[in-house]
């Protein structure tokens, strides 16, 4: 039975709705890196950061939380980590930007400092509507 209350009255409702929610957009974006090519995700990265990539890499999910023992105290929307560079993506809709999305990236870069061979370039993208 539909809730009468309900903002949602039909599946194009439903489907704007979903369009308004980051966590889908996380989603989206985290099953489509997961799918793309690595040479695909360099020349993006190249652009979007002026420097060639040539590492290998792995987009980091929810298990950095149970590896560097951080108590669900942060998520990552999208998180790169290589050999010597950590990629990281921070995705926005329709919520203004903050310095709290770049001290959480700052602080994910240490702890991942910590818990691998060291220092490394950190780059950080903010996507967002215009």
């Amino acid at each position: 039975m539909k809730n009468p209350n309900s903002k949602i009255q039909s599946p194009k409702d439903a489907i704007d709705h979903l369009k308004r929610i980051e966590v889908c957009l996380n989603h989206q974006m985290n099953l489509f890196f997961r799918l793309s090519q690595l040479a695909y995700q360099r020349g993006l990265f190249g652009k979007c950061f002026g420097t060639d990539f040539d590492e290998q890499w792995s987009l980091v999910g929810r298990e950095f939380d149970t590896l560097w023992q951080v108590d669900n105290g942060t998520q990552p929307d999208l998180f790169f980590s290589g050999s010597a560079t950590n990629v990281f993506i921070e995705l926005k809709l329709g919520s203004k930007l903050t310095l709290e999305p770049v001290l959480k990236y700052v602080c994910l870069n240490i702890l991942e400092g910590r818990h691998s061979s060291g220092a490394k370039k950190y780059f950080l993208f903010f996507h967002g509507q215009g």
